[in-house]
């Protein structure tokens, strides 16, 4: 099987291969600033919650972007056609439309 992808591959035209390769970098590389972004911070909650004597802020910090990771995941998997509950897909579409700036419940 993977021949055949490989194969597949080569019977694209260079430049559009090329254009692919460079689209699939910068979207990796903009992921990985997302990360860094995320642990710097989790770092900084750490370090006030040092100076606070307390785990509030580091861990609302990390429940907060879980909760954003799991959503990033169900919005995915909605999209390649996973089955998911009703409700579920309801909570998800509310989410997604309240996150946007353009949408028409917040202009209300």
């Amino acid at each position: 099987m993977r021949r055949n992808i490989h194969l597949a591959a080569n019977s694209c035209d260079q430049p559009k291969q090329d254009e692919c390769r460079r689209e699939a970098a910068h979207h990796s590389g903009q992921g990985m600033c997302r990360k860094a972004e995320m642990l710097v911070f989790v770092g900084a909650a750490n370090a006030a919650d040092l100076l606070l004597n307390s785990h509030f802020l580091r861990s609302a910090v990390i429940i907060g972007f879980c909760a954003s990771e799991a959503l990033s995941l169900t919005e995915n998997a909605g999209r390649m056609g996973i089955p998911m509950p009703a409700a579920w897909k309801n909570a998800v579409s509310l989410l997604s439309r309240k996150a946007q700036p353009d949408s028409p419940s917040e202009q209300e």
